[in-house]
């Protein structure tokens, strides 16, 4: 069994009025493993895709493809970002490696959670972390992309502070509290509602 992080999804992507469940994954996942989740329940999925030192995840493309396969009906993915790359640099590197497998996916959402990859750490600037993040929502809508922001309340106010730069773009938000609403959440960034929970980590499944 794999350890997954559960997700609850009130999308427009994936129309559900009791909302949606799906999984976080950032290793190497076979067919068979999404054709269980499938059959227990799980109908999307978000997979690693840029690394948090800079460089693509070799799992990514296709952990995406067999998602498909599976029967996964929405395969996301996102990207940790290295603030020692340009923000243009690492959207047009994630976009470029996932095309060049022809790779099929809705989102990019990206990571914004503190990173512990030497060099690649954000800095203690709010205002600058919070021009980086602008920068990677604008080089990703440049691409045709629509991109969502991951992150907790608490690391959210360590790295941004009171940045508000992505309040019209889709929140993922972390709060490992084992509920399947969105009943805890307060809001932040000047974002309204979310559009993912993450609401338990590490469950072995399939």
């Amino acid at each position: 069994k794999l350890n997954f992080l559960l997700l609850l999804c009130f999308c427009l992507s994936i129309s559900s009025s009791s909302g949606t469940t799906g999984v976080d994954i950032n290793v190497q996942t076979s067919i068979d493993t999404f054709s269980c989740l499938t059959q227990a329940g799980y109908s999307f999925t978000v997979v690693s895709c840029w690394n948090g030192d800079g460089s693509a995840d070799p799992n990514c493309p296709h952990t995406v493809y067999n998602a498909w396969d599976g029967g996964m009906s929405h395969v996301d993915v996102y990207v940790t970002p290295c603030t020692n790359l340009t923000a243009a640099e690492q959207v047009n590197a994630t976009i470029s490696y996932l095309a060049s497998y022809n790779t099929n996916y809705g989102q990019i959402w990206f990571n914004i959670q503190q990173n512990d990859n030497e060099g690649c750490g954000w800095g203690p600037e709010w205002a600058s972390n919070c021009n980086y993040l602008g920068e990677l929502l604008l080089a990703a809508q440049s691409q045709g992309i629509n991109p969502g922001v991951l992150t907790s309340q608490t690391a959210w106010q360590e790295i941004m502070g009171g940045c508000y730069a992505a309040n019209s773009f889709a929140l993922w938000y972390v709060d490992d509290d084992n509920q399947k609403n969105f009943n805890d959440y307060t809001p932040f960034g000047r974002w309204g509602s979310p559009a993912i929970k993450q609401f338990t980590a590490n469950t072995q499944l399939c």
